[in-house]
């Protein structure tokens, strides 16, 4: 993937364009975001293994911040830049805030491309290159920081180094393989515990007073009973919602956004397509969506983890025709 010199990695653009703030931020964080990062290291065991992809994903980083930022050759401050490193990325209190940081890399950045060249880099700028180096290496992970250093001096001062490009990128290639077996395995287990919470609690909401259960295993409440048309499966219908998880997070709510929405329902998932049939419009119903009524053991990453039952609260303002 990485190839004899890196070129593969190109996970960044080559041009930027400088007009405004946000768009200087959003160039920073391009430059500066190493999308391996968090995969790499969290994934290495303790021993040569850490130090060796610590080692490799130094000389990873000084490659790319070299192709995209113009910074190989020139020296750093390293223990300024570690200590930016570190700090940034555990949490800890830094001697620089982010605008401050951000201010520094953003005039290296244009001074390169306007042709200025640097010998070396003061202790401010390296240790701004460092806070914004760690913006995606996840916390609270083990990381050989000397090792990335060593890594990193090596590669952006071509020095000689311990590992080859290719051992590097084998290294690299291999942590995220072990990454992805353990990701695998964990979502397996969350969707295992997430079925059988989900399973009790519907258990224990089906003895509650006025809850139905049909045939499918959907449950539903009576909030308010509207006495308008039922809508069919081939019907758009307009509502508002809400939608969270057993544990009371609220992911989705027209509510909060203040707008009803309208949807065919053969375009939804199949607990809502089911329960809203049974409404008649001017009703507010109350769901509880077993898992494979709704998103299954795929979930919704970063909203619905897998398996997971939903509850819905449901107003149908009207079908429309």
């Amino acid at each position: 993937m990485l190839g004899g010199a890196f070129c593969g990695c190109r996970v960044f653009p080559k041009i930027f364009t400088m007009e405004v703030d946000m768009k200087k931020l959003v160039m920073l964080r391009q430059v500066l975001i190493l999308t391996l990062c968090a995969v790499v290291f969290s994934s290495c065991n303790r021993g040569d293994d850490l130090r060796d992809t610590s080692y490799a994903f130094g000389m990873f980083a000084a490659a790319n911040l070299g192709q995209n930022l113009g910074t190989l050759g020139v020296i750093f401050d390293y223990d300024a830049f570690m200590q930016g490193f570190r700090g940034f990325r555990d949490g800890g209190e830094t001697r620089l805030t982010a605008e401050e940081a951000l201010e520094r890399v953003l005039a290296v950045y244009e001074s390169l491309m306007e042709g200025i060249t640097f010998d070396d880099f003061d202790e401010d700028i390296s240790y701004s290159l460092g806070m914004f180096m760690s913006v995606q290496v996840g916390s609270g992970i083990d990381f050989d920081y000397t090792a990335f250093m060593e890594g990193f001096r090596d590669f952006n001062e071509a020095r000689e180094t311990r590992l080859t490009q290719e051992m590097a990128g084998e290294r690299i290639m291999e942590a995220m393989t072990r990454l992805e077996e353990q990701q695998e395995a964990d979502l397996l287990l969350a969707a295992e515990r997430n079925r059988e919470e989900g399973e009790a609690y519907m258990a224990e909401n089906a003895l509650r007073p006025g809850v139905i259960t049909t045939s499918s295993g959907l449950q539903y409440e009576v909030i308010i009973q509207g006495t308008g048309e039922m809508p069919e499966l081939m019907d758009t219908v307009r509502v508002h919602y809400e939608g969270m998880l057993i544990d009371g997070t609220i992911f989705d709510s027209s509510l909060q956004r203040g707008t009803p929405i309208e949807f065919p329902l053969t375009a939804v998932i199949p607990g809502w397509s089911e329960g809203v049939q049974l409404m008649n419009t001017g009703s507010t119903y109350r769901f509880v969506i077993p898992s494979d009524l709704a998103y299954g053991p795929s979930g919704i990453p970063g909203a619905i983890p897998p398996n997971a039952a939903l509850i819905f609260t449901v107003e149908l303002i009207d079908i429309v025709r």
